[in-house]
């Protein structure tokens, strides 16, 4: 039986692999305290169910913080606490498809000078996004905020 030669990896290719899946993982582990940090900083019912007439009935848990700024499209603000929100999966749902009225009930809750804080950062430019050591600054500063 012939077997398909695999071609060896360089010792540079190897410490290459290495540090994209260590930047992964960093990323990840970013993301978890970020999560984290959301719920501290304000709290594990969903903002919809925590700001609306049916939360004294009815209240929705999370453990999970939405982005108001798309992290995809404003990564200066992708690990800001103030730019999460806890939501549960029905309206991260529904404010993931931009339900405008949502939206702009997030901006009447927290307030024109909340959203016109992350506007002004959402325009910083920082050129050390997405390396190793980005991340386990992240961590760092995330855990932090944890442990205040």
């Amino acid at each position: 039986i012939m077997r398909n030669p695999k071609k060896k990896r360089t010792e540079r290719q190897k410490q290459l692999r290495a540090e994209k899946l260590e930047k992964k993982r960093l990323e990840k582990e970013a993301d978890r305290v970020w999560h984290e940090a959301v719920i501290r900083k304000w709290g594990n019912i969903c903002f919809f169910e925590n700001n609306s007439k049916k939360a004294k009935e009815h209240k929705k848990y999370t453990k999970y913080g939405h982005h108001y700024f798309a992290k995809g499209r404003y990564p200066i603000l992708r690990f800001e606490v103030f730019n999460g929100i806890p939501i549960c999966w029905a309206c991260h749902y529904k404010a993931e498809k931009f339900d405008r009225t949502m939206l702009a009930d997030i901006i009447v809750a927290k307030g024109e000078a909340w959203y016109n804080r992350l506007l002004k950062m959402s325009q910083d430019r920082k050129s050390s996004f997405e390396t190793a050591d980005y991340y386990k600054k992240i961590i760092e500063k995330l855990q932090k905020y944890l442990n205040a």
